[in-house]
């Protein structure tokens, strides 16, 4: 699954929902969003662990930090 075009495709309809020459097209737009939000609300939340995941892993390379990154990364995981 792509969550990364899953959020970009969210965004996009939240920003031409605010979009006045977009006012046509609302109903379909509000439809959207409204279909697309729960998975789009999950992809963000994967793609944020996915970071923090990412950025503990590389942590634990630091021996300084690796203890507190081995922390992070099983809470994580």
């Amino acid at each position: 699954m792509d969550y990364v075009k899953i959020a970009s495709d969210y965004d996009a309809l939240v920003q031409a929902s605010g979009d006045p020459s977009q006012v046509n097209n609302l109903a379909e737009i509000g439809e959207s969003l409204a279909n697309l939000e729960p998975s789009a609300v999950l992809a963000k939340a994967i793609l944020s662990l996915d970071a923090q995941l990412a950025e503990t892993t590389e942590l634990m390379r630091d021996p300084q930090m690796s203890a507190y990154a081995t922390e992070e990364h099983a809470r994580l995981t």
